[in-house]
Order: C-alpha cells, then structure tokens, then sequence
C-alpha cells in the first residue's frame, strides 16, 4: 500500500481565495488554489472537493490580494473603534465587557474538556494537566494569567498534535479507515455543520478578510528571515508609526507597551510551565474517530462563540451575559462528516499530486505537449453529460476549442436549463457525485499508467550504432521510447481535461442560464476571432468581438448560445432509453419465440408417443362360418398392417391346421379366401392379394369398431401444424422424399439425379475384395508400359510388355466391375429406368413414413396413427440386383431362359417380350416358394404384436390413404428441401442466460426497425437474421425480405430456415451457383416470402439492371453511382426497384463488416449498392461478428447506414468519439445505443488460446537480406530518378505477373513512389511462402500431435494455403481446400465434406483462405491452426469463430503460429490494438447506465423519483 504523506501546512504556491460565482451579494466559497505556469489557477481543496481541477482565469496575484487584506484591516479598525466610542456614549461598555468575559469562559471550559478528551485517550498523568499556582505564587496576578494562558494553548496545541496524528493515521491507511467503520464515505451534505476542506484545521481558512490563509511567517522562514530581522524592521515601522499619532493616541500606547515591558522583565527569568505526555498513534481505530469527534465538537463551540461575540460588538442595548450560552448538540451523523473530512483531504492531496505529474510531463509549453489531448477530453465529459441527459450530441467539439472547457461548459449548461429545467436539480448533484468519484479514480489510475510508460521508457536503453543493423535497432528503440513518452502525456492530459471540464459544467450548472459568456483569446487578430466564431456555427448579431490593450474577447449572446447547443429532443432520449430497457432484459419472457420460428421442445424431452390400438384378433375357427373366421383373422391382420406373404405364412402353417380341427374343410376354406392360384390356375404371389385382404380388413373393422376405427390402408391424419410439422421433421432426416412421392413421369432432372444419388449411399454394394481390385487397378494403369518398341532392325512394334500389361488390366477391369453393383447394373436387372425410380422411390418412402409416423404420434399422442409394412415396387427384380451371391447363379439361369422365352417375327425377337416374360417366370417363382414357406411357419398370433426388422425387399407404409396425403402435402412442405442434404433439426431458444440475447434482437428489431447487431461470431446469426424477419412478417408489418450474405453461408441459410422455421409457412429462394437470371427472376416474385443472395451477386445484378436502364455500360454505371450523393443512390434504387418490380421492405446483410466505409478510402460500389437498398427499406438489420475492422470512421459508417439523415456528418463525429479515452468510449457507447446493440453468445466449451513460437529458417533469413538489399537499391533509384526493375520484381513479383515486357518499366516507376507501404507486404510474402518454412513444419506437427482430432488451418495467401495443403497430404492427413476463387456450390460442397449433417466426413483437416471461409460453421473441427497474423481482429477473431461457435460441442485449441520477426512481432501488437477497437464494439450495453456520469443521474433519479 502506498503511504500517503500528510501536510499540516498550506502546500507551497497553494492559497485561499473565495470566489462568488452567483455575484458579489450572493455567499462566497472558499477555495485553495495552486498557481499554473501559464497565468491561471487551478483549484485543489475547498467546497468539499467539488470544484478541483476547475481552472480559474483572472485570479489576483498575492501582492494584490496583501493590499486589499490591508485595506479592510485599517477599514475593520476605524469601525470597531467607531463602535466602541458609541458604546461609551451610551453606557454599554460594562455590560458589554461582562458578555464577552462569559462567553470567553464558556469557550475556555469546552476548550478544557477536550484537553481532558485527548488526554484521556493518550493517557496523560493528569497533574500534568494541571497549572502549577504553587510554582508561581510570587508573582503578581497579571504575570500568573499570562503563564496560566501559555500552559492552556500549550495543551490545546498539545492535543492538536495528538488529533493530527491520528487524523494522518486515517488519512494514509485504508486499513485504519475500515476498522474505525468509516467505509463508504458520503460524498455531500447541505447540512452547515458538515467538514470539509477548509474547515479542516491543517489547512485553516481566515475568519474574515477574503477566505485564505496565508502562513506568511512560515513561508517567510523558509526564504531566510530571522528573528532578529524580523525585530528590528518592526521596531522601525513601531517607531515611525507613533511618529504619525496623535498626543492622546501616543500616550495610550506608551501606557500600554509600559505594562507589556513591566511584565515581560518580571518573566524574563521566569520558566514557562511543561506540558508533558507522549503524542502517538492509537491502536484502536474508533478511539482515533471519538478524538475527531471532540475535536468537532470544540469547533462547533468557536464558531457560536465567534457569532455570540460578533452579537455582543453590534449590540445598541444593555446585554444581559447569561443570555449568551455555548451550547453544542450531538450531531447523530458526526462519524459520516468525519469521513467526509478525512475524504476532502484524501482529494486535494491526491490532486496535487497529479498536477505535479501533469506539470512534469507537460514540460514547459504544456499547449503544444498535452494541449490537444487536454481540449479532447474536456470535449469527451461534456459531451457524455449531453448523451447522458438528452441523448445527443448537444455540443460540437469545435464549440469547446473555441470558447474554452468553461465556455462550452455554460453554453450547455443553459440549454439544460431551458429543456430540463424540472431535472437540473438533480442533473447537478448528480455530476457533482461523478466529478468527485471521477477525479479521484481517473487521477489514480492515469498516473499510474503514465508511471508505467514512463518507467518503460526509461528502461529502453538505446547504444551506439555501429552497424546498419545496429542503427537500425536504435531507431527502433528510440520509436518505442518516444511512444511511450507520448502516450504517457496524452493519458495525463486527457484525463486533466477531463476532470476539468467536470468541474466547469458543476459550476456552470449551478450558476444557472447565463445569458452571455465572454471569452479571452489573447492577442488573436480580430479577423481570425470573427472566423472561429462563424466556423462554430455563430451568425451576425451572435456574437460580439472587442479588442482592448491587444488583447481580443468573444462574447457571445444568449441567442448565440442556444444556437450553438440543440435542444433536447425527448423522443431522442426515449429511443435510448427503450433499447438500453430492451438490452438490459426489462422486458425478457420466460419460452418466448419469435413468430413464425418452430416450438419444438419435445427435441430436449424424453417424450412418450401416442400408440394406435391393435386392431387384429387371434384366429378363432369356431363357429359354423370358418371360412368367415379366416377373413377375420386375414382382415384384422392387415388392419394392423402386416403384409400378405406373412399372413399367408402364418394361415398355411401346421399349427393352423391343427387349431382348426377339419383339414379339408380348413383347406377349402384357404382356397376360397386366400387362393393360391390365380383363375388361371397358375401360381399367384402373396401380393396378388393384397387387394382382397384390404377388403378383408374393411369388412372387419366396420363389423368390429364401426367408424371408430379405420385399417392402416384407409387410415387419415388431420392436415395441421402437428402434422406439417411431423412431415417437415421426416423430411429433414431423408430430403430426398421430395422426389419419393412423384409419380415417375412427373420426374424432373434434378429429382432423377437425387435418387440415383440415394441409390449410390444407401443400394449400391460392393464385395470386399472389389476396393482391393481397384486399387491394384490404379496401380497397374499408373505403371503402363510403353506402347510401342523398335527392334533391331530399327522396325517400330507393338511392345508385348504393353500386350500383357492391357491384358491384364483388362482382367482386372472385368473383375472389379463385377465385384460391385452401379446404377447401369441396377438397371439392368430391375428391368428399365421406370422400375428402378419406382423401387428406389419406396425405399425412401419407407424411411420418410416411418419417421413421419414416429414424429406424428409424439405431436398428436391422442391421435396416433399405425405403421404398416410392405413390399416395394418390384421387388423381386430388386432382390435380384441386390442379393449378389443370388445374382450370379440367377444371371447363368436367365441366360438359359432367354432363348426359350423369346418370340420370334418374320426372323426378328419381337420387342419387350424376353423382360417381360422374365418378370412372369420370376414371379411363378416366388409363388411356388411362398406356396411351401407356411408349411414351416410356427407363429401362432401373439397378444402383442412385436416390430421386427424389416426384409430386404420390404418397406413401411403409411397406408394408401396417408401416403396419398402425404403425396399433398409434398409441395407446400418440401419445396424447400435440397436432396441429399439432410438437416438436423434444433429447438430454437431465446430465453434464460446468454440465449436472452437472442430475444431481445429479434425485440429491439420490431421497436427500433433499424439495428446493427454486433453479435460476436458463433452467436446465430443466421437465426436471428431469419426470425426478425418472421416476426415482423407474422405481425404484417413486413411483407417481403431480401438476405445479402458472403457465399460461403449462402446454402447454410436454407438449412437454417429449414432448422427453425415453421414449416409450410414461408416459401424462399436460396440457390447458391443461381444465373443472374434466375435471381432477377427471384427478386420479383411475389410468391418467395424472402431471398437471400450473396453480397457480389445482388451488388452485379442491381448494377447490370441500373446500366440496362439508362443506356450504359456496367463499368460507366459503378462509376456513377459512385459520385451519387446518398440521396441520388437511394432515388436510383428506387427506380431500378420500379422499373423491375422488385420490393422489398426488410433488408439483412450478413457479414456486413464488408460494406462499411471508412475516411480516406473510397466507397466500394458493395457499399453504395447496398446502402441505396436499405435507404429503401424500411426495417434493416446488419449483423456481424466483427462490425468495424480499423478505426473510429468506420463505426460512423455504421451509424450512418442506420441513420443517413442524423449522422450526416463524418468531421464532427470524428470530432465527439475519435479519442481513445474512456470517456469518449463511454459517449460512443451511449451514441450507438440508438441502433447498436452488442452481444457475444459463447458455446459452453472452453478455448485453449496459444502462440506457437517459431524460428525464421536460414533461407528465410537469407531472402530477407536480399529483400533488403532490393529496397535499398529501389530507394537509390528513386533518388537518383531513375528506376530499377530487377528490384521491383524482387519485391512485388506479383505485380509483374501475366504483364507484357514493355511495360515492366513503367508499373516497377509507379511501385518505388509506394515502397514504405510495400515493405510489411514484402516481409510477409516472404515469411509465409518460402519454400524452407518452419511455419509448415509447425502446422505439420500440431496435426500428427492431434491426429484423430478433425482441424483447421487459416492462411492469407494462396500459396502459403497451397503449400500446407499439399504438404498435409503427403503426410496422410485426409485435406479438403476452400479459398475465393471457388464457387458457392463448391464451397458448400467442400464445406459438407468436412462437418457433414450426417453421415461420415470425406475429409478430416480444412485449409482454406480468409477470402473463402468467413462465415463458414464447421465445429466439427476442434483446433484451428492460424499461419499468419491477420491485418485487423475482425479477421483473426472470425477465422477462430469458426469452431469456436454456439453447436460447439468439444473443448478447442485455438494456436496462432508466429515467426520471430520484427514485421511479425508489430503486427501482433497492431492486431492487439485493433482488439481494443472491437471491444468497444462489441463489447455489452447491458449496464450502460451503471457506469459514467449517466449511473450517478440515474441514481439520482430513482433516489428522487423522478423522470429524466
């Protein structure tokens, strides 16, 4: 713990003045101030700290304020004089004499018990407490009382000693404070018993005369004055005094210094009573606060003396002494008071202290040094009191340079009075709280951070240069110092300005509406004064400019005023004040969901499904009817769903037989009800069938249940949200039911396309030897031979190594071929296209009926329906192709067949009669098997029903009646389903803990309409991007919506959409790889509910719509709109929209870092496109993980695509929040609260963050010297004029590439003017793509270290990707690539290869190029592996977004590889300086107003109850 040292003495330079801001009758407030250098004062004590720091203009000097205290000394003689000649006139002077010996007496007993208070804490010997009468009986009784007064201000000034130390105690010990139970210390009181500074007895104000104490004897000591000097220059002036006297007027005095000189020779030898008792520190802390108490109490009895006696010297009647009794009353918040003391003094210690520090630093011409950061943050805290209270900008930063912090300050201040006046009152005690908390912990915490650059820049030690490397080094250094130096100026300098400026608008406030303010500008020439007046925004008639002795003043009027200060606009306030209330939480709902987003809670329960009753009943042959008994038997049976060849099975069966008694009769009964020939009398599979048991089941339901009932083929669903629902959740799992339920001429390409593929993931088989064969395969054709070969005799022939190699190809060929089963086999065997769509088509509505029934019956448990089971279309033929051990020995038999079963015509085979008459041989087949198979069943009908795994040629079946439903339901629910990309299917939440962020966007979006959320990667975006808009959809405040969105998360969307939104409800265009023609057609279709396009897709298409429009090229078009004003682009939005149809009244950008602009860099035609588009559309939401990548210009660029009418300004945005200071961060936060709402939603994984430290190998470090080498000869060439091409090439070979030879010299010209810039560049190139790079090695080496574990690596540029691809490869890590120069197919593609939604992943390491992966999910991956050191935060935070994302499901290592070089090493810390950028970005708003000036007028206002 630092000691605090404690003065008991006014500090040198520091003095009392008292000033009176309300006006000369108004009451004064004593102040201590310190002299600056430049002229002016700075407060440092006094008004309970409230004013420190508050720098003061025109204060007198000492020497001037010495005269006047003269004047009213001689003025205050001459009227006590008058007064007491009155007294004598009117016989007052004994009465009076007796009042004052009363109240002297009074004060000397309260004087003496707080003696006996002291000693008793110190333990005094109380004889030492007592005067020694018997010591000094001899003496007269005029010597006597002047000894007894020396011995009572001996123990008074004795106490006080013991009172200090203890208060020094208190004063330098946090740990002292809290044990005497001071803690908290309450800032303020209005209550006048109340201590503070210049109540404090260290540093004692005058009782009269104009508040300050001067201790000249000490300061006079401390120049040289002795005694014997001081006695002899004041027995001069004594002398020439009396000369100047009157006889009457020289003889009292005389008289008087008679007596003085009789008493002092009768001391002379005398000793002057001891004061004995050790002055030291107690113990116990609360003792040390109950001496304070004292010590306040006989301070309250001075101050009544001091009045009773004032009341006794004006009195014009007899007083009455008894009438004048000292009393004190117990202050009940004395402890608080004595808190607040100890406080007072903590400030004007610790505000010396950092003016000390600042006067250090600042140097001699603190104006030039910390001028500007001084005027930055006075304008930061009077511009976070504007926000604060009325929620803008009130005052530009311009108005503070030119008329001052104190200028500035009133001009504010009277515009609260004029808007707010039934809130000023509270406003001012509430920035009186901030200033005091404020100053104290900003004076702290900025000396503390300026220590700490100053102690590093002490330690940067900078040698002689003898080399160019070494020269180099110190150049190096001796930046690093002077940063270190600088910023530790600015950090003091701001922080001084602001707590300044604080100070100023306290005064200000309270002063009340001033109606003008003069301000000085020193010797400015009137012309320049007249020009900053204007530039500030003043008209003729504002102001006035006067110039007096050289010196020229701006006065500026009370119109002026409120013209340089906006008025307050309440709806302004209540904006802010709605959306911090929406952030916060205020208005949260516990299960709450955006309109139209699925509810799907069951997803996260254990929840148990509705089950349909059995419908079938165990075989009964008694009775007279067996026959009917069997069709019941049959009928129930296939109610329920079984399949005929299993019921026909189980009829046929033995134990059948021997249940029915009578085997002819049973037998009869058979072949009337279920024949096993047809009228033919040929042999008839079960499923010939199927009809007659349907009746069956019919006949048996009706008889059994009536209409209660319904048998699986006639059973129905309500068509509702439930069972879309159940369909949408079916669907999901197996996408390509789309194409299942179509009838086969109804197929389109992409339908055919999506079975085939189904077939190849789910049919298709191969033998195990049949890899093994193609393998050997490979390897045989990557070994073939030369063709040819000449003999001899020079004759070219056919080389027999090659015959035997083709030859054997060829055989292996054949082998592998019919080691596995392809889509033109599968064909072939189930006899033509049609039949194989058909089978393929029920083996995936088997799947879908399945799971639909599945998800229906947990949806509609009261409702439940039954699965069926089977057989699919063709199904024997697919056995065929599917059964390969079978198909082998069936093929030799067919081929036997085929000339027997062929017809022939005139000489021809007749056509289609071999296939079908296969069919039949095959179908008589299977009869004759089914036909003997019940022989050998022994399955009696069970209680209860058990589900067995279905046979390979069988599917589920919802019945005829549903499936035709489902059939209905196909277009509205699968329209937007993608064969072949299934989607997992989540429960959307938006409630409780980190998810209640999710609420309060899609809420803030329907309030607001205008929003950027800067939620951090990984947060789901894409949901929330896609709920707003449903949301306000659903409400019909929005009608359609257009989605812009970098490619690569294009065809993630509609997963996204299909994952969370209610299905049948919104139809949608999201087609990644769509022409231009598709899309335009998209844009206008009313029918799509939204589309969503990537950002270069919508940006080409509007320009190629807008160059068709007026007649001109697209470049012609881009440039044109690129000098549009936003006015101009936003009204040729609208007309391209228009002229094409297009309307759109929701607009989203993802990614939307992307489109921002920034100062100094040109519009890109993205941003003027997009920017004319949300001009037109009335609700816009820009989401990014990262919104700004460099500077403060480009959060103004947010704004401003929020708002283009009120930020219309980049200059004076710059102006209010361009400082990087706590304050202008705290404005900046409240600004974007209007439109800004932040937010981070982690995955709950943990990220292992790290550095992988590596060394430059020794080519790389030769490179680098040759790269130098190019540099400087490049810069000799500039200087000379000339140019070297060689260098140039060396340096930026990119440049050069594909470029003709002629103009070489002219492109290598234009480089050398850009060399600085092109350095970093070069130095990166070079680290990142040498062929010997230790980087590779490293990624190389974190992938072996983590094999099994899927990973990501990150690299800028090309090469580097290409490079670690390839070398990731060849060690054996299966590696997919994705970078910008892919397609958004193709991407996606690649993307599924990694982190697939289902199935197995083709790839296990992603590599890929910023360019290609920004807002790609693949948390699959569970290390990311960074080659290089991105530019700006955004980059580096999106590419570890990537795996550190909400659906993270795996701890993560997120590394970051760095090569050990100076290029690198600046890069890092830029990259942390950017991070600091993105943390005010993106850092939460939740407690906005806990903190700043705001959390003290919001206390201010719960406390009072009002409403600001």
């Amino acid at each position: 713990m630092k000691r605090i040292i404690f003065f008991k003495a006014i500090p040198p330079g520091a003095r009392w003045i008292t000033v009176f801001p309300n006006g000369k009758d108004a009451k004064g407030q004593p102040l201590l101030i310190q002299n600056e250098p430049d002229g002016s004062a700075r407060v440092i004590g006094g008004a309970g700290g409230k004013l420190n720091y508050l720098r003061l203009r025109g204060v007198r000097s000492e020497t001037d304020y010495k005269k006047e205290a003269g004047e009213n000394k001689k003025a205050l003689y001459e009227k006590k004089k008058a007064q007491r000649k009155a007294d004598k006139e009117l016989g007052l002077t004994e009465s009076k004499t007796k009042a004052r010996e009363a109240i002297h007496s009074q004060r000397r007993s309260a004087e003496r018990e707080y003696v006996n208070a002291v000693a008793e804490a110190m333990e005094w010997d109380n004889e030492s407490l007592e005067f020694p009468e018997k010591d000094y009986a001899h003496l007269s009784e005029a010597a006597v009382n002047k000894l007894r007064n020396t011995h009572h201000r001996k123990l008074i000034e004795k106490a006080k000693q013991a009172v200090d130390l203890q208060r020094q105690k208190l004063l330098s010990s946090e740990e002292t404070r809290i044990a005497a139970g001071i803690g908290e210390v309450p800032l303020d009181t209005q209550d006048g018993e109340t201590l503070s500074v210049d109540d404090l007895d260290h540093i004692k104000g005058q009782s009269a005369g104009l508040g300050y104490s001067t201790n000249y004897k000490v300061r006079a000591e401390q120049a040289g004055m002795t005694d014997a000097e001081l006695s002899s220059e004041s027995g001069k002036l004594r002398t020439e005094k009396l000369a100047q006297m009157t006889d009457a007027q020289r003889k009292a005095a005389i008289s008087r210094g008679d007596t003085a000189r009789v008493l002092r020779s009768e001391l002379e030898n005398i000793r002057e009573p001891i004061v004995s008792g050790s002055v030291h520190v107690l113990e116990d802390a609360k003792k040390a606060v109950e001496l304070l108490k004292a010590e306040k109490k006989l301070k309250a009895i001075n101050q009544q003396a001091k009045a009773k006696l004032s009341e006794v010297d004006t009195a014009t009647a007899k007083v009455e002494p008894k009438a004048f009794v000292l009393e004190y009353t117990a202050d009940p918040d004395v402890e608080s008071k004595i808190a607040g003391d100890i406080e007072n003094d903590l400030r004007t210690i610790k505000t010396r202290a950092f003016l000390s520090e600042f006067h250090r630093l600042a140097g001699d011409k603190p104006e030039e040094t910390v001028g500007k950061y001084m005027g930055i943050g006075a304008y930061n805290s009077i511009n976070s009191l504007a926000l604060a209270v009325g929620g803008d900008a009130l005052v530009d930063r311009s108005v503070v340079d030119v008329l001052g912090v104190a200028g500035a300050a009133q001009v504010l201040a009277r515009r609260i009075h004029a808007d707010l006046k039934d809130d000023v009152e509270h406003i001012i005690d509430g920035m009186q709280e901030f200033h005091l908390h404020h100053y104290m912990a900003a004076s702290e915490e900025a000396l503390g951070r300026a220590h700490e650059l100053m102690d590093a820049a002490r330690e940067i030690e900078i040698g002689e240069g003898a080399t160019g490397t070494d020269l180099k080094t110190a150049q190096e250094l001796n930046a690093k110092r002077r940063g270190a130096v600088t910023d530790a100026q600015k950090i003091v300098g701001q922080a001084l300005g602001e707590m300044e400026a604080n100070a100023a608008l306290v005064v200000a406030l309270k002063q009340g509406a001033k109606d003008s303010v003069q301000v000085p500008l020193g010797n400015l020439p009137v012309e320049n004064a007249i020009t900053r007046a204007r530039a500030i925004g003043l008209q003729r008639g504002d102001y006035q400019v006067d110039n007096s002795l050289g010196q020229t003043f701006l006065t500026v009027n009370a119109g002026g005023m409120d013209r340089l200060a906006k008025q307050v606009n309440r709806n302004d306030i209540e904006q802010v004040k709605r959306n911090l209330s929406i952030i916060r939480g205020d208005q949260d709902e516990d299960g709450w969901l955006p309109l139209g987003v699925s509810n799907r809670p069951d997803l996260a329960m254990n929840v148990k499904p509705g089950v349909a009753d059995q419908l079938a009943e165990p075989f009964n042959p008694g009775g007279d009817d067996l026959a009917q008994s069997l069709r019941d038997y049959i009928g129930g049976r296939t109610a329920d769903g079984d399949t005929p060849a299993d019921i026909i099975a189980d009829i046929q069966s033995a134990d059948f037989f021997i249940k029915a008694g009578h085997d002819e009769d049973y037998r009869s009964a058979l072949d009337a009800v279920a024949p096993l020939k047809d009228n033919d009398g040929k042999m008839q599979r079960a499923e010939a069938l199927s009809e007659q048991f349907e009746k069956y089941a019919d006949q048996f339901v009706e008889k059994r249940h009536g209409g209660d009932r319904s048998p699986v083929n006639r059973q129905k669903f309500e068509v509702n949200q439930k069972s879309v629902d159940a369909l949408h959740r079916a669907l999901s799992e197996t996408p390509e039911g789309v194409a299942a339920y179509k009838q086969i001429g109804e197929l389109s390409n992409t339908d055919q396309r999506a079975l085939r593929e189904y077939f190849y993931k789910h049919v298709a088989k191969e033998n195990p030897e049949a890899g093994e064969l193609r393998q050997e395969l490979e390897s045989l054709n990557s070994n073939e031979p030369e063709k040819e070969s000449t003999d001899m005799f020079g004759d070219t022939a056919t080389n027999p190594e090659w015959t035997d190699w083709r030859n054997r190809r060829n055989d292996l060929a054949q082998k592998a071929n019919a080691a596995s089963l392809d889509w033109n086999k599968y064909i072939e065997t189930m006899r033509g296209h049609e039949k194989a769509y058909e089978s393929i088509q029920d083996l995936i509505r088997s799947s879908v009926s399945k799971k639909f029934i599945e998800e229906h019956n947990k949806l509609d448990p009261e409702n439940p329906l039954k699965l069926g089971r089977s057989v699919i279309r063709n199904n024997l033929n697919h056995l065929d192709a599917t059964d390969q051990d079978a198909r082998e020995a069936r093929l030799a038999e067919q081929m036997k067949l085929v000339d027997g079963l062929r017809e022939r015509s005139q000489g021809k085979y007749a056509h289609g009669s071999v296939s079908d008459k296969l069919d039949a041989a095959r179908a008589r087949e299977e009869a004759g098997k089914q036909s003997q198979m019940g022989f050998f069943s022994t399955e009696e009908f069970p209680e209860e029903q058990t589900a067995r795994e279905l046979k390979s040629d069988e599917r589920h079946t919802a019945g005829h009646e549903a499936e035709r439903q489902i059939a209905g339901m196909m277009g509205i629910v699968g329209k937007n389903f993608k064969p072949g990309q299934p989607v997992k299917l989540w429960n959307a939440t938006m409630s409780g803990g980190k998810n209640a962020a999710r609420q309060r966007l899609v809420k803030l979006v329907d309030a607001n309409k205008r929003v950027m959320a800067a939620f951090g990667v990984g947060s789901g975006k894409s949901l929330l991007q896609l709920a707003s808009f449903t949301n306000l959809h659903q409400q019909g405040k929005v009608k359609r919506g257009l989605f812009l969105v970098p490619s690569i998360v294009q065809g993630q969307f509609s997963g996204e959409a299909l994952r969370y939104l209610e299905p049948g409800k919104f139809n949608w265009h999201i087609e990644p790889g769509a022409s231009r023609e598709e899309r335009i057609k998209a844009y206008k279709n009313p029918d799509h509910h939204f589309a969503v396009m990537t950002h270069a897709g919508f940006r080409d298409d509007m320009i190629h719509l807008g160059a068709n429009h007026a007649d001109i090229t697209e470049s012609e078009m881009s440039k044109k709109l690129d000098t549009m004003t936003p006015p101009e682009r936003k009204a040729w939005m609208r007309g391209v929209m228009d002229k094409e149809g297009i309307n759109f009244d929701y607009l989203t950008v993802d990614e939307s870092q992307y489109t921002l602009n920034r100062q100094g860099k040109k519009n890109s035609t993205l941003a003027n496109v997009v920017d004319a588009m949300s001009a037109n559309t009335p609700y816009y939401l820009a989401a990014s993980g990262d919104p700004v990548k460099n500077d403060v210009s480009e959060i103004y660029d947010v704004m401003a695509k929020m708002d283009p009418e009120r930020y219309n300004d980049r200059a004076a945005f710059l102006r209010r929040y361009g400082a990087d200071t706590l304050a202008s961060k705290d404005a900046l936060k409240r600004e974007m609260a209007r439109y800004v709402y932040p937010s981070k939603i982690d995955p709950d994984v943990t990220a292992d963050r790290r550095e992988s430290n590596v060394e430059l190998s020794d080519g790389q470090r030769k490179a680098l010297d040759e790269l130098d080498g190019h540099f400087a000869n490049a810069r000799m060439a500039r200087m000379e004029g000339k140019v070297d091409v060689d260098a140039m090439k060396h340096i930026s070979p990119v440049s050069f590439n594909g470029v003709p030879e002629e103009k070489h010299e002219k492109i290598a010209r234009d480089l050398q003017h850009s060399l600085g810039i092109m350095k970093s560049s070069s130095i990166q190139r070079v680290i990142n793509t040498h062929a010997e790079n230790p980087l590779v090695d490293d990624v190389v080496k974190h992938a072996e270290e983590r094999k099994g574990k899927p990973g990501v690596v990150f690299a800028h540029n090309l090469e580097s990707v290409k490079m670690i691809a390839d070398r990731l490869k060849k060690e054996g890590h299966r590696v997919v690539v994705i970078t910008g120069s892919d397609s958004s197919q193709e991407k996606d593609k690649k993307r599924r290869m990694f982190h697939p939604e289902s199935g197995e992943p083709a790839a296990d390491i992603l590599v890929a190029s910023d360019a290609g992966a920004t807002g790609m999910n693949i948390q699959r991956g569970q290390w990311m592996y960074q080659f290089d050191t991105p530019m700006t935060a955004v980059v580096h935070n999106q590419r570890n977004g990537r795996i550190f994302r909400t659906g993270q499901k795996n701890n993560v290592e997120l590394i970051d590889g760095v090569a050990n070089h100076p290029e690198v090493h600046r890069a890092r810390k830029r990259l942390r300086t950017k991070y600091g950028l993105r943390e005010l970005m993106n850092s939460s708003m939740e407690g906005l107003d806990d903190t700043g000036v705001a959390a003290y007028l919001k206390n201010r206002e719960l406390n009072q109850g009002l409403n600001l």
